[in-house]
């Protein structure tokens, strides 16, 4: 989806005030299908077979596996993910195998090699196919009954402001809101835009103007000092919070003005106080699911393998995000850094006692909150460069060059290289404090800002609204602005 298209508010109006006003189930669960293919079709139109093999393999799946005996279902079952996940495994991840099997081929000296061809991911794959194989694997678990209707199916596996970076759903939110009362509710239609305003803001003007440091000093990495190489790290791990969670809260913005609520997906991260908090709140959807798919089943039918249950997901998240070893990396030290903090959970809370810097609360939620934030930046440097060697090379490039933050004509012209001028440079500590300022208001209240602004008096509310607007027209990428979890 073009961020800046018209053509999506055109297409999400007239689709809302459509399914608003439908009184009966059938007509308005038929209204989301086809507003779901033609969304998909406008993405990419030799993929709609993609989308529709899943849609249908999920739907005859789960009649099935409803109807096994219990000793069938499990070996049944097996071989039904193996099948919704085969064209997920084929175009993300046929050339990274093809790659390792050539590398054993070469090593042993087999002169054969596999072919690699150039895939293009279709889109939202990742998440339109885990959320066929959550709803299948609810109905083996007997926690949701098979769905009969066919097109119910289709609104619901690719229901359009989620096909493309999620949140992913599950099957029973989404079918017992189809089932309530629908009318036009204006508050509700008000404040799901205005979730949609600020989720734009996230995206176009905070974490594109971002990107576009990022974006420079890697370009130009190995002849970067640590200072900017340090920097840039630490920006990418803000650059991608605001994407993702830009495109999640328009998503669930979308949502809502349709008068659906999609569970959230970012609760402010990185307020977290401990690593086990921070995946709490990030990219919960993905979370959560992997914990209930994996990390119960694990831990419930080999408890031997006791913190291994929770560690493993993480490699395997790194997986679902792309195919390259770097991507695994990232997976492994999350869940290494993530099993550290279990394992000294209660030592570290002694210790804490003894440290003259806790004794003031605030100051020790900004130690932890900080500590946080390095932890998951150092995963990330893995997460933005594919390349493990140019990974490696920038941490090394971090322990160099230290003195040049001394030579100040240096510095100015290296921040002007990068883009830092006096303009973008206010720009760039304006959206970080107002990033800021927004979640700490969102976490004082626990409550969303959509929510902070609607309850504003009339002239209040109108000059947020207007001045968000205004960010956008003059700080936003108007020019055209992927989504960076587009690519997963």
């Amino acid at each position: 989806m073009e961020v800046n298209s018209i053509s999506f508010f055109a297409f999400l109006g007239l689709s809302s005030v459509i399914y608003r006003y439908t009184k009966k189930d059938n007509a308005a669960i038929m209204l989301i299908a086809v507003c779901n293919i033609l969304f998909y079709l406008s993405g990419g139109r030799m993929y709609i077979p993609v989308l529709l093999f899943v849609v249908g393999a999920s739907y005859l799946a789960a009649i099935h596996v409803e109807k096994c005996k219990e000793s069938d279902k499990k070996p049944h079952m097996g071989i039904v993910i193996i099948l919704l996940l085969s064209l997920l495994l084929f175009f993300k991840y046929y050339n990274f195998a093809a790659g390792i099997i050539n590398s054993v081929f070469s090593l042993i000296g087999v002169k054969l090699s596999v072919s690699k061809h150039s895939l293009v991911w279709p889109l939202g794959i990742s998440f339109f196919t885990f959320t066929a194989i959550g709803y299948v694997i609810d109905v083996y678990l007997n926690t949701t009954k098979a769905n009969r209707d066919f097109v119910k199916h289709i609104a619901f596996v690719g229901f359009f402001p989620t096909i493309s970076s999620g949140p992913i759903m599950r099957f029973n939110d989404f079918d017992a809101q189809l089932k309530m009362p629908r009318s036009f509710d204006y508050e509700q239609v008000c404040a799901g835009m205005t979730r949609m305003l600020w989720g734009f803001v996230k995206k176009l003007v905070i974490a594109d103007n971002i990107g576009k440091i990022v974006d420079s000093i890697y370009s130009s990495y190995s002849d970067m000092p640590a200072p900017f190489l340090i920097f840039a790290a630490l920006l990418y791990t803000m650059q991608i919070y605001a994407d993702f969670s830009g495109y999640s809260e328009i998503a669930v913005g979308a949502a809502q003005v349709m008068g659906i609520k999609v569970k959230e997906n970012f609760m402010r991260p990185f307020l977290a106080q401990n690593y086990s908090d921070f995946w709490a709140r990030w990219h919960i959807s993905l979370t959560t699911w992997f914990k209930d798919y994996v990390f119960i089943p694990l831990s419930f039918n080999f408890r031997q393998l006791g913190l291994f249950s929770l560690f493993i997901i993480y490699p395997i998240s790194g997986i679902w995000h792309g195919a390259g070893w770097s991507y695994i990396i990232w997976g492994v030290l999350n869940g290494l850094f993530l099993v550290f903090a279990k394992k000294t959970a209660k030592k570290r809370r002694k210790l804490a006692k003894s440290n003259p810097f806790y004794k003031n609360r605030t100051v020790k939620h900004i130690i932890q909150s900080a500590i946080v934030y390095v932890l998951f930046t150092v995963t990330l440097i893995f997460f933005r460069l594919t390349d493990i060697t140019a990974a490696l090379s920038v941490f090394a490039g971090m322990f160099k060059g230290w003195t040049s933050i001394m030579n100040i004509p240096y510095v100015i012209s290296t921040l002007k290289s990068i883009g830092i001028g006096t303009v973008s440079g206010l720009l760039l500590v304006f959206n970080m404090a107002l990033l800021l300022v927004v979640e700490l208001k969102e976490e004082k209240g626990k409550t969303h800002i959509s929510e902070i602004i609607r309850n504003m008096k009339p002239a209040g509310r109108i000059s947020v609204y207007y001045g968000l607007l205004i960010l956008i027209i003059l700080f936003g990428n108007m020019a055209r602005s992927s989504y960076i979890y587009n690519a997963f």
